[in-house]
């Protein structure tokens, strides 16, 4: 829906001002909009959004559950530049952790999947 693009990008601006609280709410009103009009690529999107706010407020757990999320959508809808984009963010999340192990994992997967799409082009 135009309001949940329009609530969406207030929460892209506000993350872009690092005012992280603020993107949060604005994320978070569009979110069900989206899921109501069953917009499965705005919802990622925002679900993405999402976990790049908990990732960078050091909040590493709770954005591993947002990119997950955002992954199985980028998957059931097709769309290989979204599942590359979360595979390299899961990669970082996990290597903020600490687990290195788990954020090379990721980082392959990103790594074939960008060469999946290049390969299309």
């Amino acid at each position: 829906s135009r309001q949940a693009l329009v609530l969406s990008s207030i929460g892209i601006t506000y993350y872009e001002l690092e005012e992280y609280e603020k993107a949060l709410e604005y994320y978070n009103q569009a979110l069900p909009l989206s899921v109501e009009i069953r917009d499965k690529r705005e919802e990622a999107f925002i679900l993405s959004n999402i976990g790049q706010i908990y990732l960078k407020s050091g909040e590493k757990y709770k954005a591993i559950e947002y990119y997950n999320k955002t992954l199985v959508l980028s998957r059931e809808i097709g769309d290989k530049s979204q599942e590359a984009n979360t595979l390299n963010r899961l990669g970082q999340a996990y290597s903020d952790l600490g687990k290195n192990d788990k954020a090379l994992e990721y980082y392959n997967q990103a790594l074939e999947s960008h060469r999946i799409i290049a390969d299309k082009q």
